[in-house]
C-alpha cells in the first residue's frame, strides 16, 4: 500500500490569537506566583549586613585611637568585617534581584567622648558572633555557611587577635 502524505493542517488567525492569548495568561500567572512577598531572611540576613558594618567602623575607630600591635590587629578586624558585610550584601542583593540596604554606620569617635577601645570591639564582636551562630543554626545551604563562617571568625577575632598575649579570657 502506498501512503499518501496528509496535506499540512491550516492553522487559522483565529487559533493563533487564541494560542497567544493562553500563552501570555500562563506567563502572567508564573509571574505573580514568583513575585512573593520577600522571604523572612532578606531582613534577617540586612541586620547581619550591619552588624557587619558597624562592627568594622567601631574597630577602625578603635584602630584610630590603638598603638601597637592592637592597632594592626583592630584593622584587620575592620578588614575582615568589611569583607563579610560584602559577602551578605552580595547574598542579599542575589535573594531580592535588588540592591542590598546601603545604611553606613556613623564614626564612633564623633558620638563618644572618648573613643572606642578593643573592649569594646570585643563586645560588639561577641554580640555577632552570637548572632551569626543562632542565624546560622535556622538557615540551609550557602546562607548557613555563610552565617557560620561569619560566626567563626568574629570568635576567632575577640577570643585569639584581640587578646593580649598572657592576659585571662
Amino acid at each position: 500500500m502506498l501512503h499518501v502524505p496528509s496535506p499540512n493542517p491550516t492553522v487559522s488567525r483565529r487559533r493563533v490569537l487564541v494560542g497567544a492569548a493562553a500563552l501570555a495568561l500562563l506567563g502572567a500567572s508564573v509571574a505573580a506566583c514568583g513575585s512573593s512577598t520577600r522571604p523572612p531572611e532578606v531582613e534577617e540576613l540586612a541586620g547581619q549586613l550591619e552588624r557587619a558594618r558597624s562592627d568594622s567602623q567601631l574597630a577602625t575607630d578603635a584602630a584610630a585611637a590603638a598603638r601597637g600591635a592592637i592597632a594592626g590587629a583592630l584593622d584587620a578586624v575592620a578588614s575582615e568585617r568589611s569583607a563579610h558585610a560584602q559577602a551578605l550584601s552580595d547574598e542579599l542583593v542575589r535573594m531580592r534581584g535588588a540592591d542590598a540596604p546601603t545604611s553606613t554606620p556613623t564614626s564612633t569617635t564623633a558620638e563618644a567622648a572618648e573613643p572606642p577601645t578593643a573592649k569594646d570591639v570585643i563586645a560588639a564582636l561577641r554580640q555577632s558572633a552570637d548572632s551569626a551562630t543562632g542565624l546560622a543554626a535556622k538557615m540551609s545551604g550557602y546562607r548557613a555557611g555563610l552565617l557560620g563562617s561569619i560566626a567563626a571568625a568574629c570568635t576567632a577575632a575577640y577570643s585569639v587577635a584581640l587578646v593580649p598575649p598572657g592576659s585571662p579570657q
